[in-house]
């Protein structure tokens, strides 16, 4: 966050650690008043392709719902390091697909269907954050994401 009238850095805050992904926020912030025991907390709201949502004070960029840092897979390409957690918003719905599985895949006829699930049986996925490898790596939920550039309304 930047003060407008300085320029000044105020607070700052990752919704996603070395992002291999194009996980990052893709819809315009959502300025609100969250009460909070009984107190107006000044709050903003982000989206990000992760689908996941962050709600932060908007003055000190504390979150107002938990967030806590998970393990997530790691890369298996020499050189690259990934970070070994990503941030996970714990008492918020989370937006968009979440897995993937060969029972998922979709076709218009039965051979079609048996393709895709064998596409999807064949790739490298751990779930959430499974970095790109040597392999090919499914990306759940892909960088059109849970949210997109069209944003989101109270």
């Amino acid at each position: 966050m930047l003060r407008a009238s300085t320029g000044e850095l105020v607070w700052t805050f990752q919704t996603v650690h070395h992002d291999l992904w194009d996980y990052d926020v893709p819809m315009q912030p959502i300025l609100f008043t969250l009460e909070r025991e009984g107190r107006a907390v000044p709050a903003v709201a982000v989206g990000t392709k992760s689908g996941h949502i962050f709600v932060l004070n908007r003055e000190t960029g504390v979150p107002l719902f938990s967030v806590e840092e998970h393990p997530v897979p790691q890369t298996t390409v020499p050189g690259e390091e990934t970070s070994p957690t990503q941030p996970f918003p714990i008492a918020l719905p989370v937006f968009g697909l979440r897995q993937l599985t060969p029972e998922d895949a979709w076709g218009l006829t039965p051979a079609d269907i048996r393709t895709a699930r064998e596409a999807i049986a064949s790739v490298h996925w751990e779930g959430l954050f499974t970095p790109i490898g040597l392999k090919p790596t499914g990306n759940v939920p892909s960088v059109l994401g849970g949210f997109d550039w069209g944003g989101a309304e109270l």
